[in-house]
């Protein structure tokens, strides 16, 4: 997100106009500045957003940008509101992230059940069960049978 920004200088000893910059990554937590200057780390900062309240953070880290200026990365003191405009996109974010999560939760579900599925098919495909073969013999209820239909006692 580039937004343009405003940032001041907490109790800077001589005062330090205003410096104006963009953001190029912002989050709820933070927000990593472009500025034509290198701020001190661990520096107390008040960070306006276009269009947003003032935001009071410390700088954590600065490192040279690749076009012009100098990255800084604030910690905000007190995250952004989840009402707030400029956390729409992030909410955007979120819930694209979570939903992208969801279906691939889902086709993990839906191929594990196919899978399963396909499985026990296969395993009822190979089962040839005869109970002739498997339960045990008796054979003095076999010669009674069998001497019950030729008509002879036993």
């Amino acid at each position: 997100m580039r937004i343009p920004v405003v940032v001041e200088l907490f109790r800077a000893d001589p005062p330090v106009a205003p410096l104006r910059g963009e953001t190029v990554n912002l989050s709820l937590e933070g927000v990593e500045i472009r500025l034509p200057v290198r701020l001190p780390v661990e520096s107390r900062v008040h960070v306006t957003l276009e269009g947003a309240a003032m935001r009071s953070g410390s700088v954590r880290w600065t490192k040279p940008a690749e076009v012009s200026g100098v990255l800084h990365g604030v910690e905000l003191h007190a995250p952004i509101e989840h009402r707030a405009p400029h956390a729409r996109p992030l909410r955007r974010l979120r819930r694209r992230q979570f939903l992208r999560r969801l279906g691939f939760a889902l086709v993990g579900l839906v191929l594990i059940a196919i899978t399963t599925a396909g499985l026990v098919w296969l395993m009822e495909a190979f089962r040839n069960y005869n109970p002739k073969y498997y339960e045990p013999k008796d054979f003095e209820r076999e010669r009674y049978e069998i001497q019950r239909r030729s008509g002879g006692s036993p």
